[in-house]
């Protein structure tokens, strides 16, 4: 005679063919293209209203940092809908 299942035993399991990892990941990826291809396209206007408005003190810092966001921006952003 067979015992009865153990606690253990009882998993709760999911269907094999029920798979969120690669839709959540095309959704993420996406998202991720998108929000950086407009940051690439709206910080360029940033740049400008630093450099015309003067680069005195820290605002040298601030447009190094901003054209390094724009770096990563076009790199991460540069596939969005192809």
């Amino acid at each position: 005679m067979a015992s009865a299942p153990s606690i253990a035993d009882r998993r709760i399991t999911r269907p094999a063919d029920v798979s969120l990892g690669p839709k959540l990941q095309t959704v993420l990826s996406s998202a991720i293209r998108f929000v950086a291809f407009w940051l690439a396209v709206a910080l360029p206007f940033c740049h400008l209203a630093l450099i015309v408005d003067g680069l005195a003190g820290n605002r040298s810092l601030v447009l190094v940092a901003l054209l390094g966001v724009n770096v990563l921006a076009l790199v991460a952003g540069h596939n969005y809908r192809r």
